[in-house]
Formats: structure tokens, sequence, C-alpha cells
């Protein structure tokens, strides 16, 4: 059977998924763990150096700063459903509430106290 007619039959086969992507899913699924870039490399078969400049450039972002946005969209979302500061803070990564709160400042320009005080009053 020639490729033509087996890609006609089977369809376009599905692309392996890339380094980048591999890395992707695996800090989404781990983000609440402490996460090293040297296993991110790892994952992704480059260097750590190499890695960096290779995620940043694909994505934007650093994969420190990309790992924190996780971070705290994910604590925004358990604030949000009533989550205690200090037990957001431990679900998602971060060391303590007071880490929790100097990322989420820096993040989104508010400290978690204020971002909930701005949902309760109807303002974000």
């Amino acid at each position: 059977m020639n490729a033509s007619i087996l890609f006609a039959v089977a369809g376009p086969p599905e692309a392996a998924p890339t380094p980048l992507a591999q890395v992707l899913a695996y800090i989404e699924h781990n983000a609440c763990q402490p996460l090293r870039l040297e296993h991110l490399a790892s994952i992704a078969c480059l260097s750590v150096c190499r890695f960096i400049r290779v995620f940043h450039r694909e994505f934007g972002l650093p994969p420190h700063r990309y790992i924190c946005h996780i971070r705290i969209e994910r604590a925004k979302a358990l604030l949000r459903a009533g989550v205690a500061p200090a037990v957001v803070a431990g679900e998602t990564g971060f060391y303590d509430q007071s880490h929790l709160s100097r990322h989420f400042k820096h993040f989104c320009g508010l400290t978690p106290g204020q971002y909930l005080s701005q949902l309760s009053s109807g303002t974000t």
C-alpha cells in the first residue's frame, strides 16, 4: 500500500508532542510542586541555558515567570472559591502566605486581601 492510500484511509498521522509541549503539560500537572529548571530542561532534552532561551522565545516569558503566572491564576480561582489565603499558598506551590502575597501583588497589582475585597464589592 503506498503512502497516499494509507494517508487517505488512516488520516494524517498525529504529530508527537514537541518537547516544549511536554514541558508545558508537566508544568500544568505539577505547578503546585517545586519545579527545577534542570528537570524541565531535561524533559525538553536541552541544556538549562538553551531551555530558558527557547522557552522565552516561544512563550514570551522565562520559565519561572510562566510557572508563577500559572500558580497565581490557580490562586485566584481558589480565592474566588472562598479558600483562605494561607491555605491557597500551600495549595498553589508557594512557600507561605507572604510568598504568595508578594508574587500576587507583583502579577496582579493587588494583595490577595485586596483582590478579595474587590471581588466582594464587585469591581473586578
